[in-house]
């Protein structure tokens, strides 16, 4: 894989990453997806040189038993020194599914799930 971005000045990125949000749910929000398929995905892309993965803790099941960093910390954790998980934080969903704008707090909640 070529390798054409650099974070940061020194972090070499290849130019395919892998979107996290349709490991949880088959769509945004959905039915949980079995998580060892989820799992399996995860480390054939990196197997296949992807090294970097979006990702945020909003990416879950409509039941939330099923959540993407979760599944890349199980399937991925002690991470490779060359992946760069990239998330982001600013939606929470109320019962109806409905959302609003949140920040500050998430972004720890994120890091820790993914720790």
């Amino acid at each position: 894989m070529v390798r054409n971005f650099f974070i940061g000045g020194d972090m070499a990125v290849n130019r395919v990453g892998f979107g996290a949000m349709r490991l949880a749910a088959n769509g945004f929000r959905g039915p949980a997806r079995d998580p060892e398929t989820g799992r399996a995905v995860l480390r054939r892309a990196v197997g296949l040189g992807i090294n970097l993965i979006d990702t945020a803790a909003f990416y879950c099941s409509s039941d939330k038993t099923v959540r993407a960093n979760m599944l890349i910390r199980e399937a991925l954790h002690p991470y490779p020194s060359d992946l760069l998980i990239a998330t982001k934080v600013g939606h929470v969903f109320n019962p109806v599914l409905s959302h609003r704008t949140a920040s500050g707090v998430l972004t720890d909640k994120d890091l820790a799930e993914l720790a």
